[in-house]
């Protein structure tokens, strides 16, 4: 099958025949096909273009906080294999949505690159979260966002009281 497609002749979505045989069709069976993944395999056309891969930008992003994660809480020869281990998972799961032609690869590129932006982003405004004379909106949000009973890892400036600051 085609990557997603828009019209005639070379997309399977817009010929009649396939239309006709499509609606003759269980549409709990094409919903289920598509939803598990066995889309790739089952000879059912996928019509719509898809302008983000959100699986890239889940995959990117969990990658990207395994490995912030794993570089704050293990030694150095650990945090790097598992480092390793999780953009290997990545590019596996990469090839695997660029072989199952349901995106064009520029659609995967734009979920890396929004994800990274993003990240990089949040990354800016975090290190300016510390700065109390820093009252702009973002930094707001991200204080809100931050707050937490419960922190994964104290930092410096968190005291017990997750409400009051330290001074360093």
């Amino acid at each position: 099958m085609p990557a997603p497609c828009a019209g005639l002749p070379n997309c399977p979505c817009a010929d009649p025949k396939e239309l006709d045989r499509l609606r003759s069709l269980n549409p709990l069976k094409i919903a289920l096909t598509w939803t598990f993944g066995f889309g790739m395999f089952a000879k059912l056309p996928q019509c719509g273009d898809l302008i983000v891969s959100g699986h890239t930008m889940f995959m990117w992003q969990s990658s990207r906080w395994i490995m912030e994660t794993t570089s704050r809480m293990l030694p150095t020869l650990g945090s790097t294999f598992v480092k390793l281990g999780s953009l290997y998972t990545f590019l596996i799961g990469i090839c695997y949505i660029t072989l199952s032609r349901n995106h064009y690869t520029i659609d995967i590129w734009f979920g890396f690159l929004l994800s990274e932006g993003c990240y990089y982003l949040y990354g800016l405004l975090e290190e300016r979260v510390d700065d109390a004379n820093n009252n702009s909106i973002p930094v707001k949000i991200l204080r809100w966002f931050e707050t937490r009973k419960y922190p994964i890892m104290k930092e410096e400036y968190e005291s017990d009281d997750s409400s009051t600051l330290v001074e360093v």
